[in-house]
């Protein structure tokens, strides 16, 4: 399910584009040459790793997997919670078209099943990236960065869960 049609959609309906507090899912997506799912946004041309918003009834886990099967179309073979994004500085958007959110993000590193990806209503295309180069090519498409980037290679160094 993409974002028409979703609870955060049927909100959006009634309320407007007025501030939110909605929590969300920022999932590191890996093949098994360990290389990173990158999506290029249909909304504002920004470069990001998979990441989408709760639906009723979600679980962290469930929205994870959710939001990687609708954007890039396989299924986890196996993932792992590495900390959570609360920092208001950080979890502000507004986008384009006016509509404003705080999204605290669970922050998760999944490794997807063999298959072939594909780009979703979402997107205008996607590519498979090393981890190393994600941060950057984010903020070359205009985007502030990649904080669960920076989260999982911390998580690389001590294996703690992170908090931001």
């Amino acid at each position: 399910m993409a974002f028409i049609g979703s609870d955060i959609w049927k909100v959006r309906q009634k309320w407007g584009n007025g501030p939110l507090v909605w929590a969300g899912v920022s999932v590191i997506a890996m093949n098994n040459d360990g290389l990173v799912w990158m999506g290029k946004r249909i909304d504002n041309g920004h470069w990001n790793i998979v990441g989408g918003h709760f639906e009723l009834g979600d679980s962290a886990e469930a929205a994870a997997r959710r939001e990687v099967l609708e954007e890039v179309g396989l299924k986890i073979t196996d993932l792992s919670m590495i900390g959570v994004i609360t920092d208001p500085k950080l979890t502000h958007t507004r986008y384009p078209n006016g509509d404003e959110i705080q999204s605290p993000s669970f922050v998760f590193v999944a490794l997807l099943e063999e298959g072939t990806p594909h780009a979703d209503d979402e997107h205008t295309e996607f590519k498979w990236v090393e981890p190393e180069d994600v941060v950057n090519i984010v903020i070359q498409s205009g985007g502030k960065g990649c904080t669960a980037m920076e989260m999982y290679e911390n998580w690389l160094e001590t294996e703690e869960f992170q908090i931001k």
